[in-house]
């Protein structure tokens, strides 16, 4: 398997502009602290990692409540309507609230395929 056709690994987000990163481009050769190579910001932080076989169990309570980013990768052919469904259907109401959905394709100018 190519370099190319390997999945790209997300393990920063920039909390500036919201871009994800994988590691080697946040941490650069000679660099001490992580850096978004899109803004140049150090506001930069290391992702939750998951286990595929994860499950969702959240409390509605907001002091008790964790602020995740997900970053899904979609067929070409899905819909966004087909998608939110399917995501919706996943997540109890009481799991999981959605609170900002940005469409578009960020990870296209971090290194995303």
């Amino acid at each position: 398997m190519s370099a190319r056709s390997k999945p790209l690994c997300i393990t920063h987000e920039c909390r500036t502009c919201g871009h994800h990163h994988p590691f080697t481009a946040v941490m650069p050769a000679g660099k001490r602290a992580p850096e978004c190579p899109s803004c140049h910001s150090g506001e930069v932080v290391e992702l939750e990692l998951v286990h595929p076989q994860w499950s969702v169990v959240a409390s509605s309570k907001a002091p008790d409540s964790k602020e995740y980013t997900v970053v899904f990768r979609m067929s070409p052919g899905t819909s966004r309507k087909a998608f939110m469904k399917k995501l919706t259907d996943t997540f109890a109401d009481h799991e999981v609230e959605i609170l900002e959905i940005q469409s578009g394709d960020k990870l296209s100018g971090s290194g995303g395929q």
